[in-house]
């Protein structure tokens, strides 16, 4: 008896996951980033826009890859967690508490939770080779004062300014004339020669805004994001 309840429990959580996975159950709050733990302890972050949309165009190797991923944590009471709309909910203890996803978006006050930090980002290299890489910082650089991202169309191009604070440099002796260069997207940034810390890039693509670790900074050598 006590084996068919075990069953009886892994069939109701595989079903609570891909009933939750479905992008249907979604509907206006897909989540934006998933995380899960490993069977290491290492946290695994996705991003699960990308691996929907890798899905569509045909390319399922990164949606499968974390659906094994959740599905696994969740078999072995391993933490999950999603963010959807700048909000992280701890996934995993909804589960635990028999919600479905819908559910625990209706009610999200008691799984709200601040974002793990991940280990490692999950992503499609090519059509079918799941890798592994360093992720992105959670959080924009306090030296990272603002941004303006705005796609001028009737040119075919975005363009991005960003303004570095003076005061929140690296190092407290840094100054603004000690910045060497300033990548945007790969991109090297130009200064603007009246305004002291405004710094732009074009881009021949529509860029909506720029993600933790677009932004790099070189001072005496070092590098900073």
């Amino acid at each position: 008896m006590l084996i068919f309840k075990r069953t009886a429990v892994v069939l109701a959580v595989s079903l609570l996951l891909l009933l939750a996975l479905s992008a249907a159950v979604y509907a206006s709050d897909p989540p934006d980033k998933i995380y899960f733990e490993r069977s290491d302890g290492k946290i695994i972050v996705v991003d699960y826009e990308e691996a929907l949309s890798l899905r569509a165009g045909g390319k399922h190797a990164l949606y499968d890859a974390t659906v094994q991923g959740i599905r696994e944590a969740l078999r072995d009471f391993r933490d999950v967690w999603v963010e959807v709309d700048d909000e992280v909910l701890h996934y995993s203890e909804a589960v635990k508490d028999g919600l479905t996803y819908a559910a625990m978006i209706a009610a999200p006050v008691p799984y709200r939770v601040s974002a793990p930090q991940p280990d490692w980002e999950m992503y499609l290299d090519g059509v079918a080779s799941v890798r592994l890489r360093e992720p992105a910082p959670l959080d924009f650089p306090a030296w990272l004062d603002d941004r303006n991202v705005t796609w001028q169309e009737q040119w075919g191009i975005t363009v991005i300014d960003v303004f570095i604070d003076a005061d929140e440099l690296p190092l407290q002796w840094y100054e603004l004339k000690d910045i060497q260069e300033v990548m945007i997207l790969g991109v090297r940034a130009k200064e603007d020669p009246t305004e002291k810390g405004r710094w732009r890039v074009t881009i021949q693509e529509n860029i909506a805004d720029l993600e933790p670790g677009d932004v790099v900074i070189r001072i005496n050598s070092r590098t900073y994001k």
